[in-house]
């Protein structure tokens, strides 16, 4: 190995600065890797490739750098999408959620699951220190305030995921009725479809070499492995979802509750908070800000339990009565028991 000598190193650094100095522009500004949101994706299938994962990676200011499904297939995907878009390998691939939770350099989460998992990862995200993006709705009301209560003791931001409030005619029609536009309010009448038949073959199936049975049920009872209770299937089926009217009630239901300025205590006239350029925009900006987002946690939780409110009424055939104070029925143990669900162990809150 040959010496080099003092003049010899100048002689060559000389040289090394003369030369140009390009940096892409990547590298530099408010969108370089080092202010870039970090996010993992927790929940890659149809809707949270399609819809979710698109959508981030369109933002400059955010950058996807894992993504976990319990179909690996569907993980695959996601990772391939996502690699395409930053044309390297570097995404990070893994069926188990808690690897998510555990890096540190993660700054946020978008969860894309089935229902019966938003909660649960909800909590266990918001504790790890991440802010969190979550698809609607919660699976119980009891759910639902733990959840509200552990953004607001961590002081994380949260992001109940529908784009219902950035679509220019929701927010202009909920505008319009609170400000009296319409006139005196008398009456809302929220119309869904029919709940489609479930969970359709019931016979047990070999399950695919691919999908993680036992980690897709989770916190739900055990059930045999059957192709229509997973996918897009599950939100039929009682166990995993809330059916229809937490499906599609949580989008019509907020809508109708923003517009009678029902979805929490507010002024008498007012301008509606929106932002048109959608959910995850939104997301962003406030994980920068420290703000709510338009639909945050606490508004999600309550539109949901009036999803449940009308499963519970409709499971006990008849009417209720319900303390939105208090937060529970009134003189009737057996609806306050349909409040919340156990959870499948080993899976569990931990200490609250």
């Amino acid at each position: 190995m040959k010496t080099l000598s003092r003049r010899s190193f100048l002689q060559a650094s000389a040289g090394l600065c003369l030369a140009p100095q390009i940096v892409p522009a990547r590298l530099l500004g408010a969108n370089s890797p080092s202010h870039q949101i970090a996010v993992g994706f927790i929940g890659t299938g149809d809707h949270g490739t399609g819809w979710n994962l698109r959508r981030y990676l369109d933002h400059r200011d955010a950058r996807v750098v894992m993504v976990c499904d319990v179909d690996r297939a569907r993980a695959r995907r996601a990772k391939q999408i996502v690699d395409e878009q930053y044309l390297n390998q570097d995404c990070a691939l893994t069926k188990d959620f808690r690897e998510v939770l555990a890096r540190p350099d993660i700054d946020a989460v978008m969860i894309s699951t089935p229902d019966h998992w938003h909660t649960l990862i909800s909590v266990l995200a918001l504790r790890a220190g991440k802010d969190v993006q979550c698809e609607k709705p919660t699976l119980t009301i009891d759910e639902g305030k733990l959840l509200m209560a552990t953004v607001r003791k961590h002081r994380r931001v949260f992001q109940t995921s529908t784009e219902d409030r950035s679509i220019p005619v929701y927010h202009r029609m909920a505008e319009l009725v609170r400000n009296g536009r319409i006139g005196k309010l008398e009456r809302i009448e929220v119309i869904l479809p029919k709940q489609p038949t479930g969970p359709g073959d019931p016979t047990p199936q070999p399950v695919p070499p691919d999908l993680d049975w036992e980690m897709w049920l989770g916190p739900a009872p055990y059930a045999p492995y059957t192709k229509d209770r997973v996918h897009f299937n599950f939100r039929w089926i009682w166990d995993y979802s809330g059916g229809i009217i937490c499906d599609w009630g949580t989008h019509l239901f907020d809508t109708a509750q923003w517009a009678n300025d029902t979805e929490r205590s507010g002024p008498n006239e007012t301008r509606l908070d929106t932002n048109p350029a959608g959910e995850h925009r939104d997301f962003l900006d406030c994980v920068k800000s420290r703000k709510d987002p338009y639909f945050p946690v606490d508004i999600g939780h309550r539109v949901s339990t009036v999803c449940h409110l009308a499963n519970i009424a409709l499971r006990l055939g008849r009417r209720l009565k319900w303390d939105p104070q208090a937060e529970g029925f009134v003189n009737d143990a057996a609806a306050d028991a349909m409040r919340s669900r156990p959870l499948r162990s080993p899976w569990s809150y931990g200490e609250v």
